[in-house]
């Protein structure tokens, strides 16, 4: 069985202002245990520390020491292994007496939720390497999904302003 991994957006928490990177504990490739230290920032007088959310090994880092970052401001991809068992098990409703067929999983009138943002891959490295804010994004897939040419086309179009 192969393991699986999740991309994790580890971003700087909130505060008022800026903060400087001070510190990088760990190397890209790197495996770390949950809640290891990560990244240290100076906000004003004060030192803030990032932890790991889970177990898992440092991807790639989006800033370097010295690095002036924003609140919320995106320091680095993790990859996480997906842990067995955490996926939702669908199944169809119960068949009633004297039903023909079993009714649809998904009503006709179903709208799903967006409190979130689904966004591809491919779409989350452009944005991080551009510093894109994925929320600025108008999704432009199908099901409402960002794709890497929708974040191609924000940034063409801020640049045309």
């Amino acid at each position: 069985m192969t393991k699986e991994y999740t991309t994790h957006l580890i971003c700087a928490p909130e505060f008022d202002g800026h903060a400087v990177v001070t510190q990088l504990h760990r190397a890209e490739g790197e495996a770390v245990l949950a809640d290891a230290v990560l990244v240290t920032l100076r906000a004003g007088e004060a030192d803030i520390v990032v932890h790991a959310p889970a177990a898992g090994f440092i991807d790639r880092f989006m800033v370097t020491q010295g690095d002036q970052v924003e609140a919320t401001g995106l320091l680095l991809m993790m990859e996480v292994e997906d842990e067995d068992g955490d996926m939702l098990e669908i199944l169809p409703p119960p068949v009633q007496e004297g039903d023909d067929e079993p009714p649809p999983l998904v009503s006709a009138g179903f709208t799903p939720r967006r409190d979130y943002l689904v966004v591809s891959l491919k779409a989350a490295q452009l944005a991080a390497r551009l510093g894109v804010d994925l929320a600025e994004v108008a999704p432009g897939g199908t099901h409402g999904e960002i794709e890497e040419a929708d974040v191609e086309r924000h940034v063409r179009g801020l640049l045309r302003r």
